[in-house]
């Protein structure tokens, strides 16, 4: 005579077809579909910092805003329209 352990949370369905309703979700999770993925320059969605004469900005945020906006000058060519665009 043999015993075999079933918990309740199987119910009607098998051990073997439980193990697999978990494995293919887990599985399918991991393929792709081949197509290359989209990179992004950056340029769509940063705009120039631009400071007011009420601003108090330390030495550091000061360097800071103005890497960050020569670097968007040089990369995406942020100029003196593109600062006079922003809001």
């Amino acid at each position: 005579m043999s015993f075999t352990f079933r918990p309740a949370i199987f119910g009607s369905v098998s051990l073997r077809q439980w193990q697999w309703s978990l494995l293919i979700p887990l599985l399918t999770a991991c393929t792709t579909t081949g197509r290359a993925t989209v990179t992004t320059s950056g340029c769509e969605w940063t705009r120039p910092i631009l400071v007011s004469r009420l601003d108090q900005l330390t030495d550091l945020t000061a360097r800071q805003i103005l890497a960050h906006n020569e670097t968007g000058r040089r990369l995406c060519g942020w100029g003196a329209k593109a600062a006079r665009k922003q809001p």
